[in-house]
């Protein structure tokens, strides 16, 4: 017996759809092996509270159904919020990174480091002029500190024993002002590299992320350092599940006698026949 849905019922079906059609493109997204994924989760998660709060408007007949998923989103994800200052009802000035589901800082830092979003994803923040200026500011400084920690940790060298070690740093003192202003000056210096960055990003940012980074490595070289970093965190585990899906495909009774480095091998050219 075939089911005849009535007027209503369509209206509710394609209601749902309008709904949940957001939800699924920011699945695809994420889930994609080819894209830094982890630059898209504030931009994506702002995108989709802004799409329910209009909704909530205009929706005739789901508008719990839109209430509900606007809390489990923002329940889900609180820590982005917070970090955002959009879980308030006082406006604060609140402190970049906490101990809430996705609340560390790299989700901002790897938005900002997209050339196709950096600030512009604040547009979606319902929030005051003075606050966007304050997370930007935190933004930046988060920015500029872990350019710093990345080139101290590359000139410093882990192989060297203690007593070189300190035999170095009692030599050093009598250089420690020209250290000190060589770190200034390359403070300064990423600080320009950030300031010249975003006039990159606004003015073009029609190459894509893994490309823009690889003309501008050199151009941009404090930057790219923290960039690399970023980028190579995936903001879901599914295209690392792909990963061993393949390998349960190929590890089946007729082929157990494969040692370890064969099948990490066939793993690895299965995942990369496309390249």
């Amino acid at each position: 017996m075939e089911a005849i849905l009535t007027d209503l019922e369509w209206m509710h079906l394609k209601e749902m759809v309008d709904i949940l059609e957001p939800f699924a493109e920011a699945t695809r997204l994420t889930e994609g092996e080819h894209l830094p994924t982890i630059s898209l989760v504030v931009p994506t998660l702002l995108s989709l509270n802004r799409h329910l709060e209009q909704y909530c408007y205009k929706a005739k007949l789901l508008r719990t159904v839109v209430t509900e998923l606007q809390i489990s989103l923002k329940e889900r994800f609180y820590g982005v919020f917070r970090n955002l200052s959009l879980c308030d009802e006082i406006p604060t000035l609140v402190e970049i990174g906490n101990q809430h589901p996705f609340g560390e800082p790299v989700y901002l830092l790897a938005a900002v480091l997209d050339p196709m979003f950096s600030f512009q994803w604040m547009i979606d923040l319902d929030i005051s002029d003075w606050q966007k200026d304050h997370i930007r500011g935190k933004v930046t400084d988060l920015i500029v500190e872990e350019a710093d920690f990345l080139l101290l940790q590359s000139t410093s060298d882990p192989g060297e024993n203690d007593d070189a070690f300190e035999q170095k740093q009692a030599c050093m003192k009598l250089f420690a002002n020209y250290k000190k202003r060589t770190s200034d000056g390359h403070l300064k210096n990423t600080n320009s590299q950030l300031d010249e960055y975003f006039e990159v990003v606004v003015e073009d940012n029609q190459l894509g992320c893994f490309k823009f980074w690889r003309v501008n490595k050199r151009r941009f070289s404090s930057l790219y350092c923290v960039a690399k970093k970023v980028f190579a965190i995936p903001a879901s585990s599914t295209a690392i599940e792909r990963v061993f899906s393949r390998g349960e495909v190929m590890f089946r009774p007729y082929t157990s006698n494969l040692t370890d480095k064969v099948l990490s091998a066939l793993i690895c050219l299965k995942c990369n026949q496309n390249i």
